[in-house]
C-alpha cells in the first residue's frame, strides 16, 4: 500500500480514537509509528513529542513532524506528508461532529 494512504489510514483511526482528548492517543501513536510500521525511532518520537509540547496548540500537532519525516527525500513530498497526516487527524474526527442525527441533538428548554 502507498505510504501516504497508510499514513491517512493510521492517523485517521487515531483521530477517531482521540475524540474528546488527544493525549490519550499518544501511546497508540507510538505503537503504530515506532513498533508496527517502523516509520520513526523511539528517540525521534520522543523528540517530536517534546517539540509538540513546546509549540502552541494541541500536543498531537507533532504528528505533522512524523509526516514530514516520512515524505523524504523530496521536499514537496515532505510537505505533502505533513499535510496528509494532519488531514487524516482532522477529517476523521470532524466527521462525527457533523454526522449526528438531528434527533441526537438536545435543545435546552
Amino acid at each position: 500500500m502507498n505510504i501516504y494512504v497508510r499514513m491517512i489510514e493510521v492517523f485517521g483511526v487515531l483521530s477517531i480514537l482521540g475524540f474528546g482528548g488527544g493525549k490519550g492517543i499518544i501511546p497508540q501513536m507510538h505503537t503504530d509509528v515506532v513498533t508496527q510500521y517502523h516509520w520513526v525511532t523511539s528517540a525521534q518520537f520522543s523528540q517530536f513529542y517534546t517539540i509538540g509540547k513546546l509549540v502552541p496548540g494541541p500536543t498531537t500537532i507533532f504528528a505533522a513532524l512524523i509526516g514530514f519525516l516520512l515524505g523524504q527525500p523530496i521536499t514537496a513530498a515532505q510537505a505533502c506528508g505533513a499535510v496528509l497526516v494532519i488531514a487524516g487527524v482532522a477529517c476523521a474526527s470532524g466527521t462525527f461532529r457533523f454526522a449526528r442525527p438531528v434527533s441526537a441533538v438536545r435543545v435546552p428548554v
